[in-house]
């Protein structure tokens, strides 16, 4: 039997070395994918963008709340 061949039209490997598979409404997957057309990104890219932007709110957010009342 010949070795298997790559799929040529399979995304590449930009970097990424884990994969995360969630659960989503239909729905907001093609607005996700939308969203992500509409400023030229794949959903992968896209929704990594995303995920990183709300991290470094929520840290930002932890810490403001966590210096609040220091200075007093």
């Amino acid at each position: 039997m010949p070795a298997h061949k790559a799929n040529q039209y399979a995304a590449k490997n930009k970097g990424f070395d884990s994969a995360l598979n969630i659960k989503c409404k239909e729905s907001d997957k093609e607005e996700w994918k939308e969203a992500a057309d509409y400023v030229g990104r794949n959903l992968t890219d896209w929704v990594n963008a995303r995920l990183n932007e709300a991290l470094i709110e929520h840290c930002r957010q932890v810490r403001e709340d966590y210096f609040k009342g220091k200075d007093e």
